[in-house]
């Protein structure tokens, strides 16, 4: 039935073909993302859907001397499971790391999210930058690479990230299409899952690169669902419709 719901609960899979890999355990924090510009730290940590409750809270540390110290409580928005500390002053250097957790109530529940945040060479005169955008994968599929190797998470992206030493990541746009993996829904009682789905899976696919990396997103027209938002060959939108 249309209002029936299902879940799995204590949910295993057992057999001699199976491996285990810690590394790649997700939830219930599907993301951080963090900028920091003139000593001043932006953050957000962004839930998976898992029936947020009003005691719910994102709880953060850092590691300072080997020892985590507690840095922040957050409250979480439930409508979008996000968490926010905005402009908090951030006067260390180097690489320091922190890791995240839900709270509920007084106790903690399922994996750390960890990471760096990385303040940018400030002895340099220079920025170096990773550039992505239009996350596409049946693009590459087409033209004859082996895109299995790189989805879900992109292992090589992050490899080749990590070489290039980028101190800053740009995504420009297109971080998701309504037309991939899957068609978008079209009940639009349906809109907010179809989307936050296909959220989460961009929050998976880059969390080696974002963990640990000040990183900036623009928003561009598949992001919005609509494939020539900005115009048409110079037409503008309300000429083309």
């Amino acid at each position: 039935a249309a209002s029936s719901a299902y879940f799995f609960d204590d949910f295993s899979l057992v057999g001699a073909a199976l491996e285990l890999h810690n590394n790649r355990k997700f939830g219930p924090i599907s993301t951080c993302l963090y900028s920091l510009n003139e000593n001043i730290l932006n953050l957000s940590v962004q839930f998976l859907p898992l029936g947020l409750q009003r005691s719910d809270s994102a709880f953060i540390e850092i590691n300072r001397a080997g020892k985590w110290h507690h840095f922040k409580t957050l409250a979480i928005d439930s409508t979008c499971g996000l968490a926010l500390l905005k402009n908090q002053e951030w006067t260390n250097s180097g690489a320091v790391p922190y890791r995240v957790r839900l709270k509920r109530g007084r106790n903690f529940e399922g994996n750390y999210y960890e990471g760096h945040f990385t303040m940018p060479n400030s002895s340099e005169n220079t920025l170096k930058i990773g550039v992505l955008s239009c996350n596409g994968m049946p693009f590459i599929e087409r033209s004859g690479m082996d895109y299995w190797q790189i989805w879900k998470p992109y292992e090589l992206t992050a490899k080749r990230f990590a070489k290039e030493k980028a101190e800053l990541l740009v995504f420009l746009g297109d971080q998701m299409y309504e037309s991939r993996p899957v068609p978008m829904e079209w009940d639009t009682k349906l809109y907010p899952l179809d989307y936050q789905y296909r959220w989460l899976l961009w929050c998976l696919q880059f969390n080696a690169l974002t963990a640990s990396l000040p990183t900036l997103i623009m928003m561009d027209d598949h992001d919005y669902f609509q494939g020539n938002l900005w115009g048409v060959n110079g037409d503008t939108l309300s000429r083309t419709q």
